[in-house]
């Protein structure tokens, strides 16, 4: 069986090699990308899910999912967690449901195996 590719979009250097770290060791491929324009260029690719900050530099996690899911059949269907600080309740970030993320984590409130598993359970993953 071939390994799902993952790709995160995190700008924070630190979360990002731990998370990528961690999905490494369940078996994924993972893919990094620091900012909004890396990450929409990395969706190139076609990674199976995609691991999404909404603030970032460059480029939003909210513009970036607006382009992904206006841009083609791929794109409106490969699924996205958002991985936040901001409560999706935050008058910022309240349009979120508008692009149809499959799942919102906080990340003060979930660990990176919380993280883990549920990237598993989307995609169907033992």
């Amino acid at each position: 069986m071939t390994k799902k590719h993952i790709l995160v979009v995190e700008d924070d250097t630190v979360s990002a090699s731990l998370l990528s770290d961690k999905l490494v060791s369940a078996g994924f491929e993972v893919e990094v990308a620091a900012d909004g324009e890396q990450g929409l260029e990395a969706t190139k690719n076609k990674p199976d899910l995609i691991l999404l900050d909404i603030l970032l530099p460059k480029m939003d996690g909210m513009a970036l999912m607006k382009a992904l899911r206006e841009g083609g059949e791929w794109g409106a269907q490969v699924p996205i967690i958002i991985t936040s600080n901001l409560s999706p309740d935050d008058g910022a970030i309240n349009k979120v449901a508008t692009y149809a993320p499959v799942f919102y984590l906080m990340k003060a409130e979930h660990s990176l195996d919380d993280v883990v598993e549920k990237t598993k359970e989307i995609l169907k993953v033992v």
